[in-house]
């Protein structure tokens, strides 16, 4: 008989940047990318950019590419994460995020269980919780005493 090993497969996701790119420029207030051919023979092009209350231009070169998509991703790539580094922005995934959080109450969940199996085992009772309970008040039972 064989046995068949199966490896742990990364999974690539690609990311487009320059929708990401766009969203940033819109809301620090640059003008929209232009991109300009570089050398059209070889698919290079370089994304111009630059802040309207500034008179700092950005020119980021896509590289050469297979076809002129992959050398404007490139470019807004570089674009993208060379504007983290200058200028202090952060980005976060919000499907990241809570995915983060679903894994974590996962945890938490999964080692109570894993602390009541090891008392039911041992011949104890179950674990209290220290957490407080939301209790409802009906409003007329409520005496108030001065």
């Amino acid at each position: 008989m064989q046995s068949q090993v199966m490896a742990d497969q990364t999974i690539k996701v690609p990311i487009p940047f320059y929708p990401l790119l766009k969203q940033s420029l819109s809301i620090m207030k640059f003008s929209e990318p232009v991109f300009y051919f570089l050398d059209e023979t070889k698919n290079n092009v370089y994304l111009f950019m630059k802040a309207e209350t500034e008179y700092i231009s950005y020119v980021y070169v896509g590289g050469e590419s297979k076809n002129i998509g992959g050398s404007c991703e490139k470019a807004s790539q570089i674009a993208v994460k060379d504007l983290i580094k200058k200028l202090d922005i952060c980005v976060e995934d919000i499907h990241q995020l809570a995915r983060k959080s679903m894994l974590g109450k996962y945890a938490n969940l999964y080692n109570l269980k894993r602390l009541e199996v090891e008392r039911a085992e041992i011949g104890l009772g179950k674990v209290c919780m220290n957490e407080p309970l939301q209790r409802e008040y009906d409003i007329s039972t409520i005496v108030c005493v001065e």
